[in-house]
């Protein structure tokens, strides 16, 4: 089934969700964490809480207006017994692809044992989550389940786009809003199609 939606139609979403913004049921993040959890919530660097139900593949978070991209992080959600999970998480750090799902980790394409450790990027599995750590300021969690954080080093302030935000420091300012007027494609699917 492939539901059709506009620009128009997710941008109408997310400001509408954005403008009635819900209270964490997690604790309050620092200014550094971007993370999504459960039923398809996401909190922004700048700490905008909103919803998005669907299962795209998500930018969640990429270092944007610069030259060179130290990092794209993109995930992917599916309904598993009527619950949204996160089934895949790719990771591009510097010229390093990393790739989680539920039973594996792979770089470059090479399944890994871990914990491993490569040119400034660190992988380890603890009973809770497996954590991704790499050398530019950058950790990332997962519980191999629905919950997902980033947290970035402040030299990344105000360089980043994706669902986790411009990382500026001002909630509900320009957050998904590329140039005046138009929506930052937050999907790796560049023609927008939703498919469920």
């Amino acid at each position: 089934d492939i539901n059709i939606i506009s620009v128009n139609e997710i941008y109408v979403s997310l400001t509408e969700n954005l403008s009635n913004p819900v209270v964490s049921p997690i604790g309050a993040h620092n200014k550094q964490v971007c993370s999504t959890w459960g039923n398809y919530h996401f909190k922004t660097f700048d700490g905008d809480i909103f919803h998005l139900p669907s299962t795209c593949n998500y930018i969640m978070c990429a270092m944007c207006g610069s030259s060179y991209e130290d990092f794209n992080i993109q995930l992917r959600r599916q309904v598993v017994n009527d619950q949204p999970i996160i089934t895949n998480i790719t990771m591009k750090l510097d010229s390093t692809v990393v790739e989680l799902t539920k039973n594996s980790v792979t770089v470059d394409g090479r399944v890994m044992n871990l914990p491993f450790s490569h040119s400034g990027i660190l992988i380890y599995k603890s009973s809770s989550y497996v954590k991704v750590t790499a050398k530019h300021g950058l950790v990332a969690m997962w519980n191999e389940d629905d919950s997902f954080t980033v947290e970035l080093d402040m030299m990344h302030l105000n360089k980043t786009c994706g669902l986790c935000g411009d990382f500026n420091g001002i909630q509900l300012h320009n957050e998904f809003i590329k140039d005046v007027g138009h929506l930052q494609n937050i999907f790796m699917e560049h023609d927008l199609y939703l498919i469920s």
